[in-house]
């Protein structure tokens, strides 16, 4: 017993020393210290950029975003203002033209008036002539509209809100497939947008099966396609005689931005 109670004693011992030991051996405590800052309220107006395609191949569309963008900011201060808000936003409409080198310039006065956020540059083609400096001047830009597979760049300034034309492509490829169509005539755009659609929605037509001849590609600037009529018109020739020596063939004429050449 008396053994016992030495080897209990000790291992008491031991733990009160061990204990000691550990408390010297601790980081010393941090002290946490907390101070309220006040943050200055936000107050005046902030300026939205809207650059749109008022005029030229897109402007049908512009005319609905611009109409929403203001019902949008109507509808935003009076928000504000109803909150007792200081804060009040302003849009500034800028016309694309449809142009490249237009939204750029625009982007650009924009940017030297402050502005940091940006809707619109509807078409691809704008898209990517403006990125650059977008992503330079860390200028967020919102398009509703632009659809290119090589604009999908991770970790950018530009956000779009439509899918790409990976999405869209295969399924009007799919679409034309059903309707019993194997031979195409491509006719698009020769911008971002029209490239990389037809690109996408040609290569899954060909996969399923079908056929797809050399195509037309027309400047969206042009206004006149007498040329590349003449040129379809004798392709479209050359694809009857195909079909005709294939039993059961039909032949879709479908041409891509009929409503910019009509």
């Amino acid at each position: 017993m008396e053994g016992k109670a030495v080897l209990a004693v000790l291992f008491i011992v031991g733990l009160l020393v061990g204990a000691g030991i550990g408390y010297a051996a601790a980081p010393p405590r941090v002290e946490v210290v907390t101070e309220e800052v006040e943050v200055p309220a936000l107050s005046g107006t902030i300026k939205i950029g809207a650059i749109l395609s008022l005029t030229g191949g897109l402007a049908t569309y512009a005319e609905n975003e611009k109409v929403a963008l203001e019902i949008a900011e109507e509808e935003i201060n009076a928000m504000l203002e109803a909150c007792d808000s200081p804060v009040r936003i302003e849009v500034l409409f800028m016309d694309s033209e449809t142009k490249p080198d237009v939204a750029l310039s625009k982007l650009q006065d924009l940017a030297a008036q402050g502005v940091q956020v940006v809707i619109g540059l509807m078409s691809s083609a704008e898209v990517r002539n403006c990125k650059t400096y977008a992503d330079t001047n860390k200028i967020l830009v919102i398009s509703p509209s632009s659809t290119a597979p090589d604009l999908a760049i991770a970790d950018d300034y530009v956000f779009r809100f439509c899918p790409d034309d990976t999405k869209q492509g295969p399924a009007m490829a799919r679409v034309i497939w059903d309707s019993g169509v194997r031979y195409v005539i491509p006719v698009y755009r020769g911008d971002a947008w029209g490239v990389g659609l037809v690109e996408a929605a040609m290569a899954r037509f060909e996969e399923l099966g079908g056929t797809v001849a050399e195509g037309i590609m027309y400047s969206p600037e042009a206004r006149e396609f007498t040329a590349e009529v003449s040129t379809l018109a004798d392709m479209v020739e050359e694809a009857v005689k195909y079909l005709r020596r294939r039993s059961g063939g039909r032949l879709l004429r479908s041409v891509r931005g009929s409503s910019h050449i009509l």
